[in-house]
Parts: structure tokens; C-alpha cells; sequence
């Protein structure tokens, strides 16, 4: 049985084909990863690349189910995230028009197009389920920390399940289970408000001018290679490149500003990152009455050592593990994909 799980995100869209023998062992595992951004593109190029991918990832045939989970929603080039499920779960369809098609809910159920269509939000920002699930059948009590290139997901798991607080969104943002802070994404001013400049506070200006892929090159934590996302000016992602965009977000270029103190500035939002991190942490396990130091932490994403492991290591936890050696390198190379084929392919006869 060959199943391709596909993640449509707001600036990314990760792919992954598995086949799935008898017993449900994944096997024969593909995976993609394309940067595109949907507030930028036209949408007739993502349905291109949704049907090229899946053919590619069904070693250049037809797959026997496809996985569908998005965040892309929230882009605002849609008015509303209803608008954007509808509009992405028509154009998936549309675009594989041979292929059956299931979309893993946030309850982790398998909806087809028509109920989709009548709970479009049962499905907006359901990515984080099947990946919680898929770590849970590994390590059934854990607390996941997942970092991509623009948000971090906290997820607590219990006996193989998420047992987060929220359901959305905004839910998850209040109750500590998402952070806005990634390795690539974001913006610099939304890190930082002040930054110490040969010890005197300076406020920073709030034009988009840099990303935090500008701070983590600059501190050594990436490669140009995983620097995948498009820069705050259109420009190249060597160092000077990025010292220069972190310049002026105080307002100063690699003229005015010496390397050294822009080294510091990019030192300066890495640690505020870490600690918005590790205080959602402290608010998930406050909710389940846990000490952080009594937890299993598993740690993903691109941002998994520089952000998620670091930022775990302040909370004085003890046991850390990370993604590649729950899943293996191939099931963690594009992890979301991954989890909703698995999910569905194991499932799907339960549901279709």
C-alpha cells in the first residue's frame, strides 16, 4: 500500500511517500521539501506542485491514499482560515483527481472532502496531531518540542496521545502548546524590543529589516544550505549578508555598526528565543502538575538542537531524545508528511 502524506504550510510544503506492508511497517520512504511561500505565489502553481510532488512521491505512479494536513490557512492571503481549508482541500482534490484523499482532523479523525467542507476548522492547523501520535507510539509518555522555521510546537503526551489544552490556534498560543519563534521565520523586532549596546539599552526598529535565519547563520547554527526561506531584502545568506540585515535593526549598517556588537545583537535574540521557549515549557508542565526534570523530551525540527535541546537543558530536565532516533532520519527528514501518511495508512480502513 503506498501512501503520500503532504503538509501544506504557509511558506513550505513537506511531502513523504510510504509503503506500508501488512503489519503497517513504513518501508521504501520518500520525502520532499519545497520553499513556497502562498502569500506570494499563484495558487494554480501550488495545485501544480501538489500533483507533481504526490506522482514523485509515489515512485511516478498513483498512490492508494493521500494525507492531507495544512497550516497554510492562516495566511492571510485568504480572508478567513475557513476560507483558506476550503480553498486548499477544493484545489488538492482538483489537482488529484484520481486519488483518494483523506484530511486528519485535529481530533485526530480522517475526514473526506464533503465533511471537511462542512467543519472546514476541524482540519485548519492539524499537523501537530498525527506527529504527536506518530512520537507517541515510540515514547507514549513525552513532551514533544518541535521547531521549524517559524513557529515551535510544545505537545504533551500521554499514553500515546496529545493531550494538549488547545485545539487551535489561539488556544495553543495561550496555554503555552505554540511559540511564534523559529530558526528561520521570524522576524528579528518580534524577538527583541531592546538590545544592549556596549551595555546601554537601544530600542529596535520595527521595519521588517531581519529574520532569526540571520541570527542563527551569523552564530553558526545553520549553513547557507539550511537557510531555505527568502531574506528580509531580497538578498544573498553569507555572513556579511546577514551581519549587514541585523545591522539595521538598530538602525545601522556594517559601516556604523562594528561586527563584533552585531555578533551580540544576534547572541542577545537567540537567548530571548530560548527563553520564551522554556517558558512555554514551564507552562505545559505546570498544567499537568509535572516537573520539567521528571519528563522524556523529544526534541524535532530544524531549530531541534540550537532552540529546542537548549532551551530543555534550562529547564534542568535529565532525559532528552532526539526525532532521528525515535523515527529514524528518514521519518524525521520531513516529520509532519510523514505522520500523516503513517496515521492514515494505518487507520484509513477504519474510517473510508
Amino acid at each position: 500500500m503506498r501512501v503520500v502524506g503532504l503538509d501544506v504550510g504557509g511558506a513550505n510544503l513537506k511531502g513523504c511517500g510510504i509503503s506500508l506492508d501488512e503489519s503497517g511497517t513504513p518501508q521504501d520512504i520518500l520525502y520532499s521539501l519545497n520553499h513556497f511561500p502562498v502569500w506570494l505565489r499563484d495558487r494554480t502553481e501550488l495545485w501544480s506542485l501538489l500533483s507533481q510532488t504526490t506522482y514523485t512521491l509515489s515512485n511516478n505512479g498513483k498512490p492508494d491514499l493521500v494525507s492531507l494536513v495544512m497550516t497554510a490557512e492562516l495566511s492571510d492571503t485568504f480572508a478567513t482560515k475557513r476560507e483558506g481549508v476550503v480553498s486548499i482541500a477544493r484545489g488538492a482534490t482538483t489537482a488529484l483527481p484520481d486519488s483518494r484523499i483523506v484530511f486528519p482532523s485535529v481530533d485526530l479523525n480522517l475526514l473526506q472532502l464533503s465533511e471537511v467542507l462542512a467543519s472546514p476548522l476541524s482540519v485548519a492547523a492539524a499537523n501537530w496531531p498525527v506527529l504527536a501520535w506518530t512520537v507517541g507510539r515510540e515514547v507514549p509518555d513525552c513532551i514533544l518540542i518541535d521547531v521549524g522555521s517559524t513557529t515551535t510546537d510544545v505537545i504533551p503526551i500521554r499514553d500515546g496521545l496529545p493531550v494538549a489544552a488547545g485545539k487551535d490556534d489561539t488556544t495553543r498560543l495561550i496555554h503555552g502548546e505554540l511559540v511564534y519563534t523559529g530558526a528561520l521565520r521570524t522576524d528579528v523586532s518580534a524577538i527583541l524590543r531592546t538590545v544592549l549596546i556596549d551595555g546601554r539599552p537601544c530600542r529596535l526598529s520595527s521595519e521588517y529589516f531581519a529574520t532569526s535565519g540571520d541570527v542563527h547563520l551569523v552564530l553558526g547554527h545553520i549553513t547557507e544550505g539550511l537557510y531555505t526561506t527568502d531574506t528580509a531584502d531580497g538578498r544573498g545568506k553569507t555572513q556579511q549578508e546577514c551581519l549587514a540585515r541585523l545591522a539595521r535593526v538598530v538602525c545601522g549598517d556594517i559601516e556604523t555598526v562594528e561586527e563584533n556588537r552585531i555578533a551580540d545583537i544576534a547572541e542577545q535574540a537567540w537567548e530571548q528565543q530560548l527563553d520564551d521557549i522554556r517558558q512555554a515549557i514551564d507552562q505545559v508542565c505546570k498544567r499537568l502538575s509535572a516537573a520539567p526534570r521528571n519528563e522524556t523530551f523529544v526534541i524535532a525540527g530544524l531549530g531541534a538542537q540550537f532552540l529546542g535541546k537548549e532551551a530543555v537543558n534550562r529547564t534542568g530536565a535529565k532525559a532528552v531524545r532526539d526525532l532521528d532516533e525515535v523515527l529514524g532520519a528518514e521519518g524525521s527528514a520531513a516529520a509532519t508528511a510523514y505522520s500523516a501518511a503513517l496515521y492514515a495508512g494505518i487507520k484509513w480502513r477504519h474510517y473510508l
